[in-house]
């Protein structure tokens, strides 16, 4: 059984989710911690329940959900998993970061491209995604049909 966890962070107020099973392996998905006591937070969290961060997922590329990516690649040596079309959105968020009060952002580029139906691994257990265009360029959304949610 997947159990979600949800941290609201940086001053957009955006979900970071932590999924994880009996297993301990865990999802990090839209890391958008921006400063050390998020980090702190999500770090705490992650060691407290003893779980191991295997796969970091992205929706969307917009700033506020990817200030926090540089530090789970860094910190928990996760590869980046992306739509393809969210390319541009990550590469152009180092130009514009600042204007929004987060610093320079670094950028992170995706080892692991995502398309529609893919199923995503970790422990026990597994999500697909669902390409959802619209709101951003390679918006995607994550499904259990097990759990009966969808992020």
């Amino acid at each position: 059984m997947i159990t979600i966890k949800t941290f609201v962070f940086n001053p957009f107020q955006v979900n970071t989710y932590v999924l994880y099973d009996e297993t301990g392996e865990c999802l990090i998905i839209d890391c958008s911690c921006s400063e050390d006591s998020e980090r702190k937070q999500l770090m705490e969290f992650i060691k407290l329940n003893n779980l191991k961060p295997v796969k970091l997922l992205l929706t969307h590329a917009h700033i506020d959900h990817i200030v926090g990516l540089h530090f789970a690649t860094t910190t928990f040596g996760l590869e980046l998993y992306a739509h393809l079309d969210s390319v541009s959105l990550l590469h152009s968020a180092g130009n514009y970061g600042e204007s929004f009060g987060f610093g320079k952002v670094e950028v992170i580029e995706p080892s692991v491209f995502i398309n529609e139906g893919d199923v995503i691994n970790f422990g026990n257990s597994a999500i697909s995604a669902l390409n959802t265009p619209g709101h951003a360029q390679g918006s995607l959304c994550f499904y259990s049909e097990q759990g009966k949610f969808v992020i």
